[in-house]
Parts: structure tokens; sequence; C-alpha cells
């Protein structure tokens, strides 16, 4: 074998035991070699894998209430109605992935006089509880779009006022609150 023969045979030998060299050096000086900036770690941790998405509870959504039929809208934004109320919940995905867990919307009310009813909304599954009404769909929602409307009910005997809070979990998190009055007075 000629010289020249000769270094072209152990050039990939050379490439790798340079290659080897280096790491060695890296490694005995405790840093870590990495494919990429985003994986780069302390020695003697362990990294997470990443799976690239969020996780879909941190998922941002916008609830919406609007007053429901024969519900009527004060100037400071407090729904109105003489006998039972409705609303109409509207929850939106603003994130920027596709949900991928059921949703779950949380009506809250501070009277216990005052009870919520599921009406007109086969979509959502709803159970009363001590403070209000528990409602879940499983649908799946792409960023920009909205679950099915959710109507609840407020059936009242007395006249009554206070605030309906309702919060988002499981797709997403979210929320609003709005002030009602309902008049049951002849």
């Amino acid at each position: 074998m000629t010289d020249i023969g000769h270094e072209k045979a152990l050039t990939p030998f050379i490439d790798r035991g340079i290659a080897l060299a280096v790491a060695v050096l890296l490694v005995g000086a405790g840093i870590t070699a990495c494919t990429s900036p985003t994986t780069a770690r302390e020695p003697g941790t362990s990294a997470a894998p990443d799976s690239g998405s969020p996780d879909p509870g941190d998922q941002p959504l916008d609830v919406d209430l609007s007053p429901g039929q024969y519900v009527g809208v004060s100037d400071i934004g407090a729904f109105r109605v003489h006998g039972d109320l409705s609303v109409v919940v509207t929850v939106t995905n603003t994130g920027e992935s596709t949900t991928v867990e059921p949703l779950e919307v949380v009506l809250r009310v501070p009277t216990e006089s005052l009870h919520l009813v599921n009406r007109e909304d086969d979509a959502w599954d709803c159970e009363a509880d001590d403070e209000g009404m528990r409602c879940t769909i499983p649908d799946v929602v792409v960023p920009e779009e909205s679950w099915p409307e959710l109507l609840v009910g407020f059936v009242e005997d007395t006249s009554v006022a206070g605030t309906l809070d309702v919060t988002t979990s499981g797709s997403g998190t979210g929320g609003a609150s709005v002030d009602f009055a309902i008049d049951t007075s002849l």
C-alpha cells in the first residue's frame, strides 16, 4: 500500500479518534454533549421527555354568558327577569391546539333558594350539586371553535339577586361571572 492509500484507509479512524478524544475531554470537564440546546442539562440530572405539546388542561378557554329568552340586561350588564331566568353558556377554545380531554363546566350560585336546571341540551351531561350544577361534554374542539351552547335555567319562587360564577376544567381553563336579579312579584 502506498503512503497515500494508507492515509486514506486510516482517515475514518483518525476522524473518529479526534471526535472521541473531544467527547472524553468534554465529559471529563463535566459537560454533557447534546444534540440541541433545548436538551442541555446539568450533570447528574435527568431530562423529562418533551412531547412538544402543552398540557391539555392548560388550554385557554373563553367563557361567554348570554341572556336566554325573555331575559333583559341592565345598564350595568346584570341579567334581569320577571320569572324564571335562563342563561346560555358558550365556551370557545382560544388555545393553539385541539382539545383532548372532556370539558367540564361548573356553574355556581351563592343562594340556597335558587336552583339550576339543565334545559334542552342533549349534548351535555349535567348533575346538580350543593352549590349549583356541573356539566360535562366529551367533544373535541379545534382552536377558535366552540362547544355546543349550554342552556341552563334558574327556577325560583321568590325574588332573588346574586352572581352566577362559571368555571371550566378538563379541556382547559376559563371562567366568567354575571350578576342577576329575578323578580317573582306579581
